[in-house]
């Protein structure tokens, strides 16, 4: 945590600063709304690709464009269910920085700065891929999806 502390700024800088602030919240709070309303059908898009594109059709096609599954287990019935993923990847988060603070009666600006955050997050598609048994897909379903680099959605990244 980094904290900074009796920082000067005259009156018309720190309205300019907390206008700046207001606007930046409001563009985020406008952004996680197009996000939440968007999530599912990603999500749903990606499953309709794959269904469209290897329903009913051999495994060996999945594999030759995405790569071969990392399990597979075969059920009685002779059909086989397979664990595919994309492998993890990582995306840096940038920290973010809460000010705090009064205005004096010279028209200084006095106050704190806390910042908060930054890591990695990880992103990752991992799918379920049931065949029959003479290895036709019959079923695909996702189990894994998180947030991808562009999208809200990372197997719709892969997929989509």
């Amino acid at each position: 945590m980094v904290m900074v502390t009796n920082s000067q700024f005259t009156k018309a800088e720190y309205v300019l600063v907390n206008f700046i602030m207001e606007e930046e919240m409001k563009k985020i709070i406008m952004l996680t709304a197009l996000i939440g309303i968007t999530a599912c059908t990603t999500s749903q898009m990606a499953i309709q690709s794959l269904g469209d594109r290897y329903g009913d059709k051999h495994l060996d096609a999945f594999v030759l464009d995405y790569g071969a599954p990392h399990s597979a287990y075969e059920m009685q019935d002779g059909s086989v269910v397979y664990d595919w993923s994309s492998g993890i990847d990582s995306v840096s988060i940038p920290k973010t920085v809460e000010h705090t603070g009064s205005i004096n009666k010279f028209g200084f600006y006095s106050g704190t700065s806390t910042v908060h955050g930054g890591g990695a997050m990880k992103l990752e598609c991992a799918l379920k891929i049931i065949t029959d048994k003479d290895k036709l897909v019959s079923q695909i379903r996702i189990v894994r999806d998180t947030w991808g680099h562009w999208e809200t959605s990372r197997c719709n990244e892969i997929f989509g």
